[in-house]
């Protein structure tokens, strides 16, 4: 018998997916009326086993190297999927480690340990890239705005996710443009912001672009300021460096 040798971390390797089948032999189902059993035909299931490249089945190397957690990870060494089951494991095209700790990580749904950047002795947030920085500023853009119209219509917050602006630049701008361009400024326009139904005029829509600008212009320009930094700051979803921009 094989002896079991406990390490603080060991990389597997990537894992081969094979298939193949097994036959469950026939089960009795009962009697017939003189007595002989019955039996269900046998049946055959395909599975899916998983091997390194020495063409060892992955259940005989976890019995042999057992770990608390197993991450797989890509080839980038960001994590994909993080367990404590090795039977979990059993991932193809993946680097498998076993590591003795989870380095205060979480998994499952929720988890925090998705994306995090495997060193060879501890997991580590991957450092931000411009990419992050868009995203985050997107994230930002898509927040919408409150505008005061100073009369009893009160404050409306104007939304602004890419399926509002889309409706605002086809929709109510070309209206509004067209009331302006034949000098009808107060030609009234019905809209729908997050608040509610309001009635504007074309006027006012000019009003609420500039509001817009002034709300989305400033977000632009912190992101830009961000990602010319480098490195990227690791708290760059700080409101530190985009409130302070608007």
């Amino acid at each position: 018998m094989a002896s079991t040798r406990r390490l603080v971390m060991k990389n597997f390797g990537k894992m081969i997916e094979t298939r193949d089948t097994v036959e469950i032999p026939p089960v009795q189902t009962g009697v017939d009326d003189d007595g002989k059993p019955i039996f269900a035909p046998a049946q055959r299931h395909p599975i899916r086993i998983f091997r390194n490249s020495d063409g060892v089945d992955w259940f005989e190397i976890a019995k042999q190297y057992p770990h608390p957690y197993y991450i797989a990870v890509d080839d980038d060494n960001r994590v994909v999927t993080m367990t404590d089951d090795f039977q979990q494991t059993q991932i193809a095209g993946y680097t498998i480690i076993g590591i003795d700790q989870n380095y205060g990580m979480t998994y499952g749904p929720g988890g925090n340990v998705y994306g995090k950047i495997w060193t060879g002795s501890a997991l580590i947030s991957p450092d931000p890239t411009v990419d992050d920085v868009v995203t985050e500023r997107d994230r930002r853009l898509q927040l919408g705005f409150d505008y005061d119209f100073g009369d009893n219509r009160g404050v409306h917050h104007i939304g602004t996710t890419e399926t509002d602006m889309r409706r605002w630049m086809d929709e109510v701008t070309p209206l509004a443009q067209a009331f302006i361009n034949r000098n009808d400024q107060m030609g009234r326009i019905g809209i729908f912001t997050e608040t509610g139904p309001v009635t504007i005029t074309a006027a006012e829509w000019q009003q609420i672009l500039i509001a817009s600008a002034d709300y989305r212009q400033p977000l632009y320009q912190a992101s830009f300021v961000l990602q010319a930094m480098n490195p990227i700051p690791a708290d760059y979803k700080d409101d530190k460096y985009w409130v302070n921009n608007q």
